[in-house]
């Protein structure tokens, strides 16, 4: 049997005063005890509290005060009630795991939608509400802006209460704000509405990413329930294009309604099978609120509302105009002093995002690098249906369905992962030679003359599989390796950075594109493709770009504090 040893037993049991604590050579395998023990007493609901006599069944596979033990990232930590830590895990059954994720990704699928479909139906919704010219984007922008925003709060919350209580708020208000929303005809009312919308959504996708690392055994199974919830965001983006593309035939108000309807049925199911046990116990409503960190809170919020209003501002008001020359700058200061703050003003415990989620050698440059598949979804979706309604005269649905072979590929990869799970934790290498395709995709947009008649075929289809199942395998070894580097108690923030990542590709790539796009009278009607072709060459250089600077960062680390490659370890990710 595999042993660990820790030469940070002595800093553990100084936690305990007088009373010794031993951590050294226990068993590497306690983590993984069997799940129809013995319920242990102690203040403990499902799993979720503290056992001292039992410290010898937990080991927690993470740094503890930034000291490696094994494989540089394995460490043992004994858990303290209010600890920001793990507590010994116990697991549901094998039904409700499934039925708890079911669940999350019927959420997950019902935020992403509820913000693509926008895009087809965007037109439409802007004509009845009385709004026109760069106005209408903040029916996109307003939900755009605050999910995105909100993410990382929400996340600590989840992580600091209960991630269960947080998930079924956040998709009961998206259920209700949608039926309000369908019949709402002020465009005031509706965008304001729309922002808070975002803020409910906000609150599902960290809570979701909690409750799922909770939920499911470290392993095989933790990683697949992870890459499924990646799966579904994913595809979701395509499905809601389609989704918007028939609607848009029938009326954006039934679109509103169909997602209320779906978003209840979520909400009931939630509150069936998702488990509300407070995530860290003993702590106060005080003490919630302090850990909440909110300096950081306010300094996170504003630096994201701020560059994702730059990002959409500048190229619908001008790059002259104050709401992009003002935003940009105090955003970059904003996060300046968000990551100073965070590092020197909070410990671990009390951070809004938690140091040690960066202590894994490698994380900021993948997490980095993750802005680069939904920058190339994101154009695709804005590009081609733009070219293909304005200039070709094609119907919405009809753009829509030309499109569907980005999400079948995604999808596909998706299925390959799941047969193939060890995929998921390979090398960092395989993440770049995957990355290093997606150029490849963007030079056939360029020459495929955007697509009329055959040119469809012969090179976008090969495009649009080539780029989109490469990116959902970078996205998803990306999202499983950050989100299991970290303990099950911090999930939810680190489920939240990544999405916050995700919004900000689609911001960058969409200011990317609108950037290069020339100024004929503040409209796309008729552009010829040449006009879409710069946008493309701009993206091309962004995620060459990336790869680039984060392969050189990657190697410069491996240097100089020898990083290791990723590797499978019974079914798990290990750094």
């Amino acid at each position: 049997m595999d042993t660990i040893s820790s030469p940070a037993s002595s800093k553990v049991s100084s936690l305990f005063g007088s009373r010794s604590v031993s951590l050294t050579h226990l068993p590497a395998t306690a983590y993984h005890h069997d799940q129809d023990q013995e319920k242990i007493s102690g203040d403990r609901h499902e799993g979720f509290g503290v056992d001292l006599e039992n410290h010898d069944r937990f080991v927690n596979k993470r740094e503890c005060e930034g000291e490696d033990v094994h494989h540089g990232s394995i460490s043992t930590q004994e858990q303290v009630q209010g600890s920001d830590h793990d507590p010994i895990p116990t697991y549901p059954s094998v039904t409700r795991q499934w039925s708890t994720l079911l669940v999350l990704n019927l959420a997950m699928m019902i935020d992403v939608v509820s913000g693509s479909a926008l895009f087809v139906v965007v037109t439409h919704t802007a004509g009845d509400l009385g709004l026109s010219g760069p106005d209408a984007t903040w029916i996109l922008n307003a939900y755009i802006i605050t999910f995105a925003a909100f993410q990382l709060s929400a996340g600590r919350l989840a992580d600091l209460s209960s991630a269960g209580w947080v998930f079924v708020i956040g998709i009961g208000t998206v259920a209700t704000l949608n039926l309000v929303l369908s019949f709402l005809n002020d465009p005031i009312a509706f965008l304001i509405l729309r922002a808070v919308q975002g803020m409910g959504a906000a609150m599902t996708i960290p809570s979701s990413y909690n409750i799922t690392v909770r939920t499911f055994p470290e392993g095989k199974q933790r990683n697949r329930a992870i890459a499924i919830l990646g799966l579904v965001g994913s595809v979701s983006f395509s499905l809601g294009v389609v989704i918007g593309g028939l609607f848009e035939t029938i009326s954006w108000r039934w679109l509103f309604r169909t997602l209320s309807i779906i978003s209840f049925v979520a909400t009931g199911a939630a509150l069936l099978v998702v488990p509300r046990n407070r995530t860290v116990s003993g702590l106060s409503v005080r003490e919630i609120l302090w850990r909440m960190d909110p300096v950081g809170l306010l300094l996170s919020v504003g630096a994201i509302i701020l560059l994702v209003l730059a990002l959409t501002s500048g190229p619908e008001y001008g790059w002259n105009d104050p709401r992009f020359a003002a935003s940009l700058p105090v955003s970059i200061l904003g996060f300046v002093g968000f990551f100073v703050w965070e590092a020197k003003g909070r410990n671990d415990t009390n951070a809004m995002l938690p140091s040690s989620i960066w202590k894994t050698p490698g994380t900021k440059a993948l997490v980095f690098l993750c802005l680069a598949p939904f920058t190339f979804w994101t154009t695709t979706a804005f590009g081609f249906p733009n070219y293909w309604q304005q200039t070709l005269g094609r119907t919405a649905l009809n753009s829509a369905i030309r499109l569907l072979p980005i999400g079948l590929a995604a999808l596909f990869t998706s299925i390959v992962i799941q047969l193939k799970p060890k995929l998921l934790v390979a090398k960092r290498w395989l993440i770049f030679a995957t990355l290093s395709l997606v150029p490849v995709a963007l030079i056939l947009y360029v020459f495929g003359d955007g697509g009329d008649g055959n040119r469809y075929w012969a090179y976008y289809i090969p495009a649009f599989v080539i780029g989109s199942s490469m990116c959902q395998y970078a996205f998803l070894a990306i999202n499983v390796t950050v989100i299991t580097s970290v303990p099950p108690v911090k999930g939810g923030v680190a489920g939240a950075l990544m999405s916050v990542v995700m919004q900000l590709g689609n911001a960058v790539g969409l200011a990317i594109q609108a950037a290069c796009l020339p100024d004929r009278g503040g409209h796309a009607v008729g552009r010829p493709w040449q006009d879409f072709q710069t946008g493309y060459w701009a993206i091309f250089g962004w995620i060459v770009g990336s790869i680039v600077v984060c392969g050189g960062s990657l190697l410069y680390t491996a240097r100089r504090r020898g990083l290791p490659e990723v590797v499978v370890r019974e079914g798990v990710a290990v750094l």
